[in-house]
């Protein structure tokens, strides 16, 4: 059994690693290469992924921190290659912005919806996030065609694309999408948000259409019965069914 001593350690380890992460123009990055304690061998990942973000804006929120997710919003309103004229965050940029790799993960979008709306559910939203709530939900609006996006879409493990032309989704994106609009739609009355929502939801349960009792990685015209850990965000965190389905 682990000891109440090593549980506090480890919490209190955890809090000072994300305050690391968090940067002084905003940035949260998936690890601080310039630590001393970071690993002389260990790959550089100073890079900012919104989806990654968004987990670590909610982990400290729950973890009594309250001073780094602001300043990451901000830097979403500012900094990301290209958010401003089209509205949609890609896979990961560079602590100044610019885009690293260049593909496009929806829930990269979603997954900031849904950690902004739990920052505020309880709170006045100030202007500037009213702002990017809406230029992140609509520009997920903008590209999804009833049942697909009309971009090629990546999904979070980075090794597998979906096509428009073969109505493909990946289960877990539009999971996130899916509540992220949900979300939003509570915080900011929006009918087109919640109609999209709805409409993702439709084809996350297309399983059901097609007799299986599982959830699958991927739904679209091409069958690919195949499922991973990503799955798990159906339940958690994005509450979109229930785990005796």
């Amino acid at each position: 059994m682990v000891s109440k001593e090593r549980i506090k350690s480890l919490w209190e380890t955890s809090k000072k690693v994300i305050l690391d992460c968090s940067l002084e123009n905003g940035a949260i990055i998936a690890a601080n290469s310039d630590k001393p304690y970071y690993p002389k061998d260990a790959r550089n990942y100073r890079y900012v992924w919104p989806r990654d973000a968004g987990y670590i804006c909610v982990a400290a929120q729950e973890a009594g921190i309250d001073t780094i997710q602001k300043p990451f919003f901000d830097w979403l309103l500012e900094r990301p290659e290209g958010f401003k004229e089209t509205n949609l965050l890609y896979q990961n940029y560079s602590t100044n912005g610019t885009k690293f790799w260049l593909s496009f993960q929806p829930d990269q979008n979603g997954t900031m919806l849904w950690a902004i709306c739990k920052f505020f559910e309880e709170k006045k939203i100030p202007k500037k996030y009213v702002t990017l709530i809406k230029k992140l939900a609509n520009g997920l609006c903008n590209i999804w065609d009833k049942t697909h996006f009309t971009k090629k879409t990546q999904g979070l493990w980075e090794y597998y694309r979906c096509y428009p032309d073969l109505d493909e989704n990946h289960t877990y994106s539009l999971a996130a999408c899916a509540q992220g609009l949900n979300l939003a739609n509570k915080l900011i009355t929006n009918k087109r948000w919640e109609i999209v929502s709805k409409q993702m939801i439709k084809q996350i349960r297309q399983r059901d259409a097609q007799k299986l009792n599982y959830f699958t990685r991927t739904t679209g015209k091409i069958t690919f019965p195949k499922i991973d850990a990503s799955l798990i965000g159906l339940v958690y965190p994005f509450d979109i069914v229930k785990p005796n389905c």
